[in-house]
């Protein structure tokens, strides 16, 4: 049996594991595909339908950020790149689920990635829609969906919607994991800027209320993606942890090198440019005696 026929053959058991619901089985038989088989041209008929049905596969499982990789291979499949549509909405798909995908560094340097295509001018919402989620700001959730919701879940007649916040039952369960993702961005922005901060007013900030806040905090604690303590009694939050003396002293210690190390070259510039500018002036002094 040749190598296409048998790759034909394992794709077929794939698609009749997912019609029967047998996402177990569809897991097994994909690990045995080799992907090198899709680097050559005359095989992308067969790269395209495999990662197809790896996006159905992962979606039911909602491991979000795999789905956005399947797309990326879409997408960089050159059958793809020579159909413009078929290219920009590869795209947007692949962008809508790598916001989706819970933070971590590979998601976080993906979207970096993304940011750099050149296709997101043709696509503006969904560029500002991956730079929100770049940007070290806070996202207004009502600003953010009254501008974005209407591109992102119906589209226009210049930028069609694609399927993954069409409003239907499992469009508006995306989008609702959407606010999700962009109340955990915030948090985590709120992090970065405050070392302690009220309760009610991070939960004023955010549109949450206290027991909301309360229970996004405790997620993304436990999911080691922030460092937070609520302490109820005060009714405030601390994203520090708190340093001993010797940690304290090291830090000092280590800021005060480095300042020392600036002003050394500060001081290494300056006076070059006095050397420089000194030479200049003698030798414009010495044509002048010419």
């Amino acid at each position: 049996m040749e190598r296409r026929e048998k790759m034909e053959m394992l794709l077929e058991q794939m698609r009749l594991c997912l019609a029967k619901q047998d996402y177990v089985r569809t897991q097994i038989i994909s690990r045995k595909v080799s992907l090198k088989f899709f680097e050559e041209e005359a095989n992308q008929d067969l790269k395209l339908k495999y990662f197809k049905l790896m996006i159905q596969l992962d979606e039911h499982d909602s491991k979000f950020l795999s789905v956005a990789r399947h797309y990326g291979a879409i997408y960089n499949t050159k059958k793809i790149k020579e159909n413009p549509i078929d290219s920009l909405q590869a795209l947007q798909c692949l962008l809508s689920y790598l916001v989706l995908a819970p933070f971590d560094n590979e998601q976080h340097d993906m979207m970096h990635r993304m940011l750099a295509d050149k296709n997101l001018d043709k696509i503006p919402p969904y560029k500002r829609l991956l730079k929100s989620f770049i940007t070290e700001e806070i996202i207004q959730w009502t600003i953010f969906s009254s501008e974005l919701e209407k591109d992102l879940r119906q589209g226009s007649a210049e930028l069609p919607a694609v399927y993954v916040f069409q409003p239907n039952a499992e469009g508006t369960a995306r989008w609702l994991q959407l606010r999700q993702r962009t109340t955990e961005h915030n948090i985590r922005i709120a992090a970065l800027y405050y070392s302690r901060v009220s309760l009610n007013r991070l939960a004023f900030l955010l549109s949450l209320t206290p027991l909301q806040l309360e229970e996004f905090i405790g997620k993304l604690v436990t999911k080691k993606t922030i460092f937070a303590r609520i302490d109820r009694p005060s009714g405030t939050v601390v994203f520090r942890p708190h340093k001993n003396v010797d940690a304290t002293l090291d830090d000092w210690a280590g800021n005060v090198a480095k300042l020392m190390e600036m002003i050394s070259q500060t001081t290494h510039l300056i006076n070059k440019e006095e050397m420089v500018h000194g030479m200049e002036h003698a030798a414009v002094a010495v044509a002048d005696k010419d």
